[in-house]
């Protein structure tokens, strides 16, 4: 993604190439990467899924850090498959083989990298969402809600799997920040990165040759949302389909960003 200018967002997000170098983003969606968790319910079988699926995506991701050296990453959650489920000993097996798969390429420039939590990772929701895997996710990977300035944009990555939820310990990090969004008079471009896309109706045309997703928002969170940020841009993840679409009420272009796992994609 190239924050200089992306189709679809309009002349708002676009900069002046004569004053402005263009800041490329690199996002990436949904690695779930397999781990012992998988193996042990699996059996035998499950290595033959684990090391193709893990060696594909760290053969790509060399490769893509060297065609397209990206500024910054946006990973888009569900890092570790059923990550949540895990104690905290294969956790931290989890996290080894993680880094292993999406190690840096020491020669190339060092891009920073940023996370956002998913629901194989923490949970979803009221019941779903376990307080040890949120918490360890944190210390891990950082907070899963924030705010940066890159290039002339303003990054918004929102929690959207905790703030689904009615539990505010959790989800007041997230409200925090929305109600934040709604004051700040900067008139920066926001792009918003949420782990779960927004609500869209059902039977929604994503455009060929996209599919609709099976999981979405609920509408009046994805309206909170949008009324509050009002961003120019969405990316989500949490998908087995992409999708693109425009939410008129705040005239957002959503793009929904495919597995980068192979055996995720449908």
């Amino acid at each position: 993604m190239s924050m200089a200018g992306v189709e679809g967002m309009g002349d708002y997000c676009l900069l002046d190439q004569s004053i402005a170098k263009p800041i490329h983003m690199l996002l990436i969606a949904d690695p779930r990467t397999l781990n012992e968790f998988v193996l042990e319910r699996t059996g035998k079988t499950g290595i033959f899924q684990e090391f193709p699926q893990n060696m594909y995506m760290r053969k790509n991701w060399q490769n893509i850090q060297k065609a397209l050296l990206p500024d910054a990453v946006m990973i888009l959650g569900d890092l570790i498959n059923e990550g949540r489920k895990w104690d905290n000993v294969k956790w931290e097996l989890a996290i080894h083989r993680f880094n292993i798969i999406f190690m840096q390429t020491p020669s190339l420039k060092q891009a920073p990298v940023f996370y956002l939590a998913g629901n194989q990772d923490i949970g979803f929701g009221n019941n779903n969402v376990s307080y040890e895997a949120y918490n360890r996710f944190r210390t891990v990977f950082g907070k899963t809600n924030y705010s940066l300035k890159i290039g002339n944009h303003s990054i918004i990555a929102l929690d959207t799997v905790t703030l689904s939820g009615k539990n505010e310990n959790l989800s007041l990090e997230a409200t925090h920040l929305i109600e934040g969004l709604k004051m700040d008079s900067n008139k920066a471009p926001r792009i918003l990165f949420t782990h779960t896309p927004l609500y869209r109706p059902p039977n929604t045309d994503c455009g060929p040759p996209r599919q609709n997703n099976r999981h979405i928002l609920d509408e009046s969170i994805s309206t909170l949302i949008l009324e509050n940020v009002r961003p120019k841009l969405v990316f989500s993840g949490d998908a087995y389909n992409d999708c693109e679409i425009r939410h008129k009420s705040v005239d957002a272009v959503e793009i929904t960003v495919n597995s980068f796992n192979f055996a995720m994609v449908s």
